[in-house]
């Protein structure tokens, strides 16, 4: 899948001494749920994450597009649209899809992601708050 190419969050991890998925760091995603699903797994085999990068939607002048009744958020794969994953506030389960339908939509800034649930619905929850149960819910939407 080429991420440009496709609607919603982007996520890129960075792993010291092995490389994602047969190529070299970073690993990239087009879904924040599926790189914190990804990043789960490598944990728990003993990996070591160095860093965990997300797009940052206070960053960037982001749209939301309607397609097939669906509301889509636009990508941003820029290297300063991205911001540590630590650092936001991510809207979980909204309305607003990305790739994979359903994500994790993160602001660095707590009052747009207030902002975006309070219109689009979804819980706010920070990246230590995500656990491999957020994660199962979002990928069986």
């Amino acid at each position: 899948m080429i991420i440009p190419n496709h609607p919603g969050p982007s996520a890129e991890i960075f792993y010291e001494d092995h490389t994602p998925s047969g190529h070299a760091n970073p690993a990239r995603f087009d879904s924040t749920w599926e790189a914190f699903q990804y990043d789960f797994e490598r944990q728990n085999e003993g990996w070591s994450r160095q860093a965990f990068y997300v797009t940052d939607y206070s960053a960037v002048d982001y749209e939301l597009i309607t397609d097939a009744g669906d509301t889509l958020i636009t990508t941003h794969t820029q290297a300063d649209a991205f911001v540590a994953a630590e650092d936001v506030t991510f809207v979980a389960g909204s309305a607003v899809k990305g790739a994979m339908g359903r994500d994790l939509i993160g602001f660095s800034t707590e009052a747009d992601a207030e902002s975006l649930q309070a219109e689009y619905g979804g819980s706010l929850v920070t990246f230590d708050a995500v656990t491999e149960s957020t994660i199962a819910e979002l990928a069986n939407r």
